[in-house]
């Protein structure tokens, strides 16, 4: 491949975990959710994407549920990239194409992209029913074959915009501004002739065409990752500089003509987050804690020692992914400027509870995933060790009557008035045992519910679609996500 992408250590374990098992089900990773996504047009609907599938809520957050990695057709371990359309369909980007789900238990891939490594899609805020994505493939005799395509229709259909990206290019993320549908940032590391430089592409006709503007400091491969659109500007741009000392934070007002930095980590900064008004910014990762300051880049402040994963932001708090290790949640809320969280989920608390049908690919393929993500999870409930038939198989659902999840907000999940952030907060629990996998279900995390209740293309191809996305993995928790609820 032009520009050869170099084979890090952790390419090189997940090289060899895909030759020797193909496609990958409970695949290994520590449960962790890497992306939260909102519906534009209900605030009581929202989807984490984690390292074991999706675990979606139409509740505020009341209740959970869990579509495995089998039911998206996942292949071993990818972050899936996920938006919800103004109809309140999930649409999940793949490294093999993109699939649609209207309720959460059955996924529709659309054949026009049917093994087309997706590396990123962005809901159009302005006109929700549609989206906008890219998908890049390596060439046989180098450089990428890449595109960018849309969906009119919650992502059903997709068509191609505009010609084929130049080769000697990788994108990286895309992303319409939330004022002005035909506003389109495209971000990209660029090829040896630029010494690897990764560049800003701005296109004012939905796509079709772009000015590139490269950008400072950013050569041997310090992948540049679009974090947000202002929802009220659309020439006010923030973006995450990959660096290996830390992320860097650059902010534009003039569509990226020029660029200034506003926030250095200590560490990689894997949350970004604006306020549904548009004039604060909160930002973290794991080795800086969460940051809040003025959406202009001044007056940045740390504002609580939660390390997170990911950060999102609408009318009704702060959202946090974060490491049940080391903090009290999963996913916490924050109604304070992130001063305290109250904790909506821990994962250890799943059951592997889908809500689906068995004429669903959710009600088919997961109660046999969650017996092995269970254990990973450091769980027996909903899996057949944890119900009273330990001897036989039990579908998920059926072993929550004998197994009913563990109460998210008790036993080692701390309150809200002891989360990190509250200068008077006890010390966090101590950690559990690493755990190396992950699951998810539906579950009441304040309360036990009543009781009751990929494939194709070959090893030669996936490898090289694999070594693509190596790049792509580092984007993890690309977005901000912000909505404000008419």
């Amino acid at each position: 491949m032009s520009g050869a992408i170099a084979l890090t250590p952790a390419l090189a374990v997940g090289v060899a975990v895909l030759g020797a098992s193909g496609v990958a089900r409970a695949n290994g990773r520590y449960p962790s959710a890497t992306l939260i996504a909102f519906d534009p047009g209900d605030p009581s609907h929202f989807v984490l994407s984690a390292t074991f599938g999706l675990v979606e809520s139409r509740d505020g957050g009341k209740t959970f549920r869990w579509a495995c990695e089998s039911a998206l057709g996942a292949m071993g371990a990818q972050d899936l990239v996920v938006a919800i359309t103004a109809s309140g369909a999930t649409v999940t980007a793949k490294f093999d194409g993109i699939v649609t789900s209207p309720d959460g238990c059955s996924f529709h891939g659309a054949p026009e992209l049917d093994q087309k490594s997706i590396g990123d899609l962005s809901l159009r805020r302005a006109a929700p029913h549609g989206l906008l994505a890219f998908y890049s493939q390596p060439r046989d005799g180098g450089g990428f074959e890449s595109r960018i395509v849309e969906s009119a229709d919650d992502g059903q259909t997709w068509t191609e915009v505009g010609p084929l990206l130049p080769s000697d290019l990788y994108p990286l993320t895309i992303d319409v501004a939330p004022s002005d549908a035909s506003r389109v940032y495209l971000s990209a590391r660029l090829g040896a002739a630029d010494d690897y430089a990764s560049a800003l592409f701005r296109s004012n006709d939905g796509g079709a065409t772009f000015d590139r503007i490269v950008l400072p400091d950013t050569a041997q491969h310090r992948l540049a990752y679009i974090a947000a659109v202002h929802p009220a500007d659309r020439n006010r741009i923030y973006l995450r500089i990959y660096d290996p000392t830390g992320t860097r934070v650059l902010l534009s007002d003039d569509a990226g003509t020029t660029v200034r930095t506003i926030f250095t980590g200590t560490d990689q900064l894997y949350g970004f987050a604006l306020s549904p008004d548009g004039t604060e910014v909160a930002l973290g990762g794991p080795g800086d804690g969460i940051w809040i300051g003025a959406s202009d880049g001044t007056g940045f402040a740390r504002r609580s020692d939660v390390l997170p994963n990911c950060l999102g932001w609408t009318d009704a708090g702060l959202f946090v992914c974060a490491d049940q290790r080391v903090a009290p949640f999963s996913l916490g809320r924050s109604l304070d400027r992130a001063a305290t969280f109250e904790t909506m989920l821990r994962f250890d608390a799943l059951c592997g509870y889908t809500g689906c049908g068995a004429d669903t690919e959710s009600g088919r393929k997961c109660p046999a995933d969650w017996e092995l993500v269970a254990p990973q999870l450091q769980t027996t409930c909903g899996t057949g060790a944890g119900s009273s038939d330990a001897g036989g198989n039990v579908s998920s659902d059926a072993a929550m009557e004998a197994s009913p999840p563990r109460d998210a907000s008790s036993a080692d999940a701390a309150s809200a008035d002891s989360q990190p952030g509250n200068e008077d907060a006890p010390s966090i629990p101590e950690a559990i045992a690493d755990p190396s996998g992950g699951g998810g279900c539906a579950f009441s995390p304040h309360r036990p519910p009543s009781r009751g209740r990929r494939g194709g293309g070959g090893a030669g191809r996936s490898l090289l679609i694999f070594l693509a996305g190596g790049m792509l993995a580092v984007r993890r928790r690309r977005h901000d996500q912000v909505v404000t609820i008419a």
